[in-house]
């Protein structure tokens, strides 16, 4: 995390769709951020709809994106994530370990996260993904 936001943490759930085109393997993602975690103190009433803009899978083992995540106050945060992809041994995502940067205009912020594979009973049977942090 960057020195001036260490401390801080955010996640939520989403989940992803994956097609194939000409340009390779491409996916969407979209969810929404449910939590915040700054200085120890966690907030959990957030409800910030996001959404990727662009992504693709490279060598199969590599996942980039740019996303977009809209505040309460309606100010558009964007972002760029590359990350590396952990499957199961029937080749599904288990966990996505990954490096965001938040891009300008917003205050830069970059730091590590984790994409992991959600499995709960009280979610349909798409597939959704937690983020969490990789370090507290």
């Amino acid at each position: 995390m960057d020195p001036e936001h260490i401390g801080y943490f955010h996640g939520g759930y989403f989940q992803m769709e994956q097609s194939v085109n000409s340009y390779g393997i491409t996916f969407g993602l979209s969810g929404y951020r449910t939590w915040r975690k700054f200085k120890g103190k966690e907030k959990e009433d957030l409800v910030f709809p996001w959404s990727s803009e662009w992504g693709g899978i490279f060598g199969g083992k590599k996942i980039k994106f740019t996303y977009s995540i809209l505040t309460k106050e309606g100010m558009k945060i964007r972002g760029f994530v590359e990350g590396d992809i952990h499957t199961d041994k029937d080749g599904k995502v288990e966990q996505i370990l990954c490096n965001f940067n938040q891009l300008p205009p917003s205050p830069p912020m970059y730091g590590t996260m984790i994409i992991k594979r959600v499995y709960k009973e009280n979610i349909d049977k798409a597939d959704v993904y937690e983020i969490v942090p990789a370090k507290d």
